[in-house]
């Protein structure tokens, strides 16, 4: 693991760092934190900060929106599953389908949900998008793998901000990269394949697509869902989900979050309640 985007001014005062760290070979750590939670990462750094993001500050579940007591929960964008345990942490009975285009990334998401020991989870080495059975380039960091995107023009368009954070030798160690080909579903065509009738919650963490995951979605399906959060990673992105959203019955929230310094903001949906 490597300490190359460590900017402690970037890190708030309550930020947890790992108990331990032990390295599991082939560039795999496995991160144990003070309050228990075990996980498997590619990169420490990226790790640290996820957990603190969805564990700690239980960024997911704020606005009254809340996994407890779910049946379904969909994960599109699971990066190595940190949010789909900490679902089945919260919700134990829940049915979780967790989304990962990155084959590499998929490998440790998939060692995360064993270390868990979590029943019923569903995973899938794909990316979600507006089109079904269709072959799409990402972009994959591979020191920061959680950035992988569809979308790199966002994150050139970013790296001005993110130098001025981190400074451009750190900047470029995490841009290093290398393509991969992946299978993209939708949305829609994943829930009529396993016959999901109801969808509690519905997580969105796709560095830059979120339209495209949206626009995967039917109109006939849009009623199955209860609550939706959207990791959005521009303005524009924000204000587009937002207005998606309303659009179909939701009632919407937004918040910085930890990682606002980089530009991303976090959207929450709640379905109206009909009269």
């Amino acid at each position: 693991m490597n300490d190359n985007l460590q900017q402690e001014s970037v890190y708030p005062p309550d930020f947890i760092r790992p108990q331990t760290v032990e390295d599991m070979g082939n560039h795999i750590a496995k991160l144990t934190f003070p309050d228990g939670f075990s996980c498997y990462a590619q990169s420490q750094d990226e790790a640290e900060w996820i957990y603190n993001e969805i564990m700690a500050k239980q960024e997911y579940f704020q606005k009254g929106l809340s996994v407890e007591e779910a049946r379904c929960v969909i994960d599109i964008g699971a990066n190595v599953g940190i949010f789909t345990m900490a679902v089945k942490l919260k919700a134990p009975e829940a049915t979780v389908h967790a989304f990962e285009p990155i084959p590499e990334t998929f490998h440790v998401l998939e060692q995360n949900v064993h270390l868990l020991g979590c029943p019923d989870v569903h995973l899938y080495n794909v990316a979600v998008g507006n089109q079904d059975q269709i072959e799409q380039t990402f972009t994959f960091y591979v020191n920061m793998p959680g950035n992988s995107t569809s979308m790199p023009a966002l994150k050139e368009e970013q790296r001005p901000t993110l130098e001025q954070i981190f400074g451009k030798e750190a900047l470029d160690f995490a841009s290093q990269s290398e393509t991969r080909t992946v299978q993209v579903r939708t949305l829609s065509s994943i829930i009529r394949e396993q016959g999901i009738s109801s969808v509690d919650f519905l997580k969105i963490d796709v560095e830059g697509s979120e339209i495209s995951v949206l626009d995967g979605i039917i109109e006939m399906h849009w009623p199955i869902f209860k609550k939706i959060v959207v990791e959005t990673h521009s303005a524009k992105l924000q204000e587009q989900v937002c207005e998606i959203l309303t659009r179909h019955s939701f009632e919407v929230y937004t918040d910085p979050g930890l990682s606002s310094p980089f530009g991303d903001s976090l959207v929450y949906g709640k379905r109206l309640q009909s009269n």
